[in-house]
């Protein structure tokens, strides 16, 4: 003898997943800005000169091809005219003896690495801030 069930609210659930399922890109866009802030400001904390603490930022999102991207970068210059996005590969790298193109002598500079050591420090913050929001998100379009 075969047993009938009657199952209750899957319509309602069907259509909260069916909404998610929209909002999934919107939620991920909205949780990348916060993990991108944990980043930078572990950078910024590291930043061995002033113009590098000034001149970091989050880059406006892009998005295209199903992901979702936001750049950590350097922008401007320092007080002698150096891009900072250079200023910031020779610490993070160091350099061997640099001659200018007017053949002034620059000299060497030892590494300095302050980018790669705060993103393994902020990795962990990071993804909990993430996932954090993604929470919040989550919960505020199940409440709707």
């Amino acid at each position: 003898m075969a047993k009938q069930f009657e199952v209750k609210g899957l319509e309602e659930l069907t259509k909260q997943l069916e909404t998610l399922t929209k909002s999934s890109y919107p939620m991920l866009k909205a949780s990348l800005y916060p993990g991108a802030g944990v980043i930078a400001d572990e950078i910024r904390k590291r930043c061995p000169t002033e113009s590098l603490r000034n001149g970091l930022g989050i880059s406006q999102m892009r998005s295209g091809g199903g992901k979702v991207d936001v750049a950590i970068s350097f922008d401007g210059y320092d007080d002698n005219h150096f891009p900072l996005a250079e200023l910031a590969a020779i610490y993070e790298s160091g350099t061997s003896d640099r001659t200018t193109k007017a053949g002034h002598n620059r000299g060497h500079v030892n590494k300095q690495p302050f980018i790669r050591p705060a993103i393994r420090a902020a990795r962990q913050r990071m993804t909990e801030e993430i996932q954090a929001e993604l929470k919040k998100q989550i919960n505020r379009i199940m409440e709707d």
